[in-house]
């Protein structure tokens, strides 16, 4: 029986799988390369402590060096430990100056979608989305009652916006929405939510991705203000998906 693949695309490319974060592993295998030579170097310091006891120091030739012996091999571990030390400085260092770099560049292009609470947009078709639970049957019948309302999408970020997927609930990664948001460029979509909902607030989340096919979820909150005669809406800021 042959091992099933799974092939994983993104804008017509192929994914790589997750990978761990290698330099963990590294780092391990520093430290029991390290370990190990600290061993081997006490080891053979014993050994040549026993066969320094069995010397004779009877005469000033072996008196000197047997005496300077201690500080060399001193001077062999304080140098080892001291390369251990440096190697792990190092790379540490490295990770942390790619991690800065990758930090600033997504911050040069991210996008942020922020979103508004419009009145209805005249003329033409738009996106629907919906937050419902199971109808609730009377006599029979499948009813729902739905509060209508109109969001305005605007991209306020430093690069263009590719959405994939629009939240509601109705499953994990939420209803396909694919479209493109260049800087300011805004957009209206029409988000019908069930009317008992609308008394403790919702969410709902936005999925997308940057020119640098990075991608961003955004979490939203449609909650009653405090006045209680209408709503505001709270925007979350984009959150990378590692």
């Amino acid at each position: 029986m042959k091992d099933s693949n799974i092939r994983i695309t993104r804008f017509g490319q192929d994914q790589m799988k997750p990978k761990g974060k290698k330099w963990v592993w590294r780092l391990i295998l520093i430290l029991i390369v390290g370990g190990f030579i600290v061993f081997a170097a006490l080891k053979c310091e014993d050994v040549i402590r026993r066969s320094v006891a069995e010397l004779s120091v009877d005469n000033d030739a072996n008196a000197a060096w047997i005496g300077s012996l201690a500080s060399y091999w001193g001077g062999i571990l304080g140098g080892i430990f001291s390369g251990i030390i440096a190697v792990i400085g190092v790379f540490y260092t490295i990770q942390f100056t790619r991690e800065a770099d990758r930090r600033k560049e997504r911050q040069g292009i991210q996008p942020f979608l922020n979103v508004k609470i419009v009145s209805k947009p005249s003329g033409g078709s738009i996106k629907q989305f919906k937050i419902a639970d199971d109808p609730k049957y009377v006599d029979g019948k499948a009813t729902q009652e739905f509060y209508p309302i109109y969001l305005s999408i605007t991209n306020i970020g430093n690069g263009f916006a590719n959405t994939l997927t629009f939240g509601t609930g109705e499953n994990l990664t939420g209803v396909g929405y694919k479209e493109v948001f260049t800087v300011n460029e805004s957009k209206e979509v029409l988000l019908n939510v069930q009317t008992h909902k609308m008394g403790k607030g919702v969410g709902f989340f936005i999925l997308f991705a940057d020119s640098m096919t990075n991608e961003y979820i955004q979490n939203y909150e449609i909650k009653r203000n405090e006045s209680g005669v209408g709503y505001d809406l709270d925007v979350g800021y984009p959150v990378l998906i590692e």
